[in-house]
């Protein structure tokens, strides 16, 4: 059985692409606990979510994930409300950033961590236009306050380098290979 500690609905549809065998038991980790380089928390969380749920399926695979924002170093978690979310999308209004997402694949045999980066450059907006899209698309629950697959005209996304699956938080294609080799 695989168990993905998530309630985010965009990991559930990409996970569903993989395989529809899969039970969804969402980690209650508080993340704030937590402090680190980007890479090494995002690793951390996933790992921790993952840990959290295999001590309630112990026969279980359980995939834990985290996505994380970084721009210029500083992480860019999930914006409280419309006013943190337009200062997120006017940091990176016209400008490159990263995605890491971090998955981590737990059984009581096996352990795997994975990190998957991606770039994504922003086209420039005016405040009005980055207003539109924060009203239509009321992106609070994603890191960095935006959703790739949330565009619209103008299209807030310029160009991305990498996973498009990673960006929207699970990377299909490097967690295709390692559920490949760890179920086998």
């Amino acid at each position: 059985m695989l168990v993905l500690a998530s309630t985010s609905p965009r990991r559930k549809a990409l996970l569903a692409e993989l395989t529809p065998n899969f039970v969804i038991d969402p980690a209650t980790l508080d993340e704030s606990l937590f402090q680190d380089a980007p890479r090494a928390l995002n690793r951390t969380l996933a790992f921790k979510k993952a840990e959290e749920i295999i001590k309630k399926h112990p026969e279980a695979v359980v995939l834990g994930v985290d996505t994380i924002v970084v721009y210029q170093g500083r992480i860019l978690g999930k914006p409280h409300g419309t006013k943190e979310n337009l200062e997120m999308l006017q940091l990176l209004n016209g400008k490159t950033h990263q995605v890491y997402t971090s998955f981590a694949l737990l059984s009581s045999k096996r352990k795997v961590i994975k990190t998957v980066v991606s770039k994504v450059t922003f086209n420039f907006l005016s405040e009005i236009e980055l207003q539109n899209y924060i009203e239509t698309f009321r992106p609070f629950d994603k890191a960095g306050g935006y959703g790739i697959q949330d565009q619209t005209m103008p299209a807030l996304v310029k160009k991305y380098r990498g996973s498009y699956t990673n960006i929207m938080g699970l990377p299909l294609e490097a967690l295709t290979k390692v559920l490949k080799r760890f179920t086998h």
